[in-house]
């Protein structure tokens, strides 16, 4: 995204660091993630469903960044989407992983894997995207990024999760 703002909407190293500023935050609101996806199950389901639809939504900002965009504005709601989409993923693959651990000391050790596994996947990323540069545009790039989201809704298709069921009169 740096390069993207940088050298396609041609803003200045101050500039990219206010615009992602707020771009960053919507992930203060991840707590309101998990209780929407806690609270109110979208087709029966409080996790798959949601994990599917963000997804959905993840790869198309990525899609829209690489088709669509072409200025600061449609930029910034573009990103929105996605940091939006990308929570909501983080929210119900964090709550997925305490739901599936069998005690605190489990929960503990996959909490620890977790956040290991995301710092150095952040890593990789990095210097993977600095090199991918060298290769393909950023636009590019959008096009493969939007095709990782994929593998969510796969996941999603194949795991079980109980069916909730709605009573009459209720939500």
């Amino acid at each position: 995204m740096y390069y993207f703002f940088k050298d396609t909407l041609q803003l200045d190293l101050a500039q990219v660091i206010f615009y992602n500023s707020i771009l960053n935050f919507i992930w203060v609101l991840k707590p309101l993630f998990g209780f929407i996806c806690d609270s109110y199950p979208l087709f029966r389901s409080h996790r798959k469903s949601y994990l599917v639809l963000s997804s959905v939504l993840n790869s198309v900002g990525w899609l829209i960044m690489a088709f669509c965009v072409t200025n600061l504005w449609q930029a910034m709601l573009t990103k929105t989407l996605i940091n939006v989409a990308v929570s909501f993923e983080n929210v119900i693959g964090e709550a997925i992983m305490v739901q599936t651990s069998r005690n605190k000391e489990q929960t503990s050790t996959n909490v620890s894997l977790y956040l290991s596994m995301s710092a150095l996947s952040s890593i990789i990323s990095q210097y993977l995207g600095g090199y991918l540069l060298t290769e393909f545009t950023v636009r590019e790039l959008f096009v493969i990024t939007s095709v990782l989201p994929l593998f969510n809704i796969i996941a999603a298709l194949i795991s079980r999760e109980p069916v909730i069921t709605v009573l009459p009169g209720t939500c």
